[in-house]
């Protein structure tokens, strides 16, 4: 599935045999630094079996603020903020 920080996924049957898997797990790096195509977040697989899964995902921001602790999880959100007013900044000063 190359580099490309997407998410996506594809499950073929091979003949006579199991199927094969294939899964593009996205990032994880926070959101301001992803572009228009990328996903960042944690992906879980569950219930992995005979080639096939269940997928679960959680989202980057989620995790931040369910398990994000301290002065790291602060900076990170400050500097989400900064980054938001700053694209805000930007397309005002071009509209």
């Amino acid at each position: 599935m190359a580099d490309n920080h997407g998410f996506g996924y594809d499950q073929r049957p091979v003949l006579g045999r199991r199927p094969i898997s294939a899964l593009c797990a996205g990032c994880y790096k926070p959101p301001h630094r992803t572009g228009d195509h990328e996903w960042s977040g944690l992906t879980l697989l569950t219930d992995v079996r005979d080639g096939g899964y269940n997928i679960q995902q959680f989202p980057y921001n989620d995790v931040l603020e369910t398990y994000g602790e301290g002065d790291y999880a602060q900076e990170l959100r400050a500097a989400r903020a900064a980054a938001a007013r700053d694209r805000q900044t930007v397309e005002m000063a071009f509209t």
